[in-house]
């Protein structure tokens, strides 16, 4: 089981005991809105749901792990499998906004990757008009490769998206 710890953060596998609080923070219209895969309302089902899809997918080389400051879960980040390689994906609880938690969180969970992984190419995105993504994304270093148009379920349609990769020569450069 993966555990990383940085100077204010736990990473730490999700458990089916952070449904709860799961629901609540990403149940936020705030938070929802910029995430592809999250539909609105967020029900307690669709949280165990997705805890039930992590311990389904053990043994493969994606990753996703709570985010805990101060002992409290606060969001989820991690690298999930796609067509074109890994992805990074994060949210945060609307609460815990503007701390750079996720930047904290996001570096340790890359920098995790490249140390233990042969992956040369990262892959993350932001729907357009996400500021606060576009400025994590910029700090780990991730560089724009395209822009196109995908299902946002809580908004219920496709909307404007931008591709970006982060290489590991890139990455070690900006954090060593």
């Amino acid at each position: 089981m993966t555990r990383i710890e940085t100077a204010r953060l736990v990473l730490r596998p999700p458990r089916m005991s952070d449904a709860e609080v799961i629901t609540a923070l990403i149940g936020n219209w705030n938070v929802a809105r910029w995430l592809a895969r999250v539909p609105h309302p967020y029900a307690a089902a669709d949280a165990g749901e997705f805890l039930v899809r992590l311990r389904d997918r053990s043994g493969t080389d994606e990753l996703t792990l709570a985010i805990e400051i101060d002992a409290r879960l606060a969001g989820i980040a991690g690298l999930n499998r796609h067509n074109n390689g890994l992805h990074l994906g994060y949210w945060l609880g609307e609460l815990y906004w503007g701390r750079g938690i996720v930047t904290e969180a996001a570096r340790a969970i890359v920098g995790y990757h490249y140390r233990r992984s042969n992956d040369d190419v990262l892959h993350s995105g932001y729907f357009a008009g996400n500021g606060a993504s576009a400025r994590v994304l910029a700090k780990l270093g991730f560089e724009p490769c395209g822009e196109r148009s995908i299902l946002n379920r809580a908004h219920g349609r496709e909307l404007p998206h931008v591709s970006l990769r982060l290489d590991r020569a890139r990455f070690q450069a900006l954090h060593p």
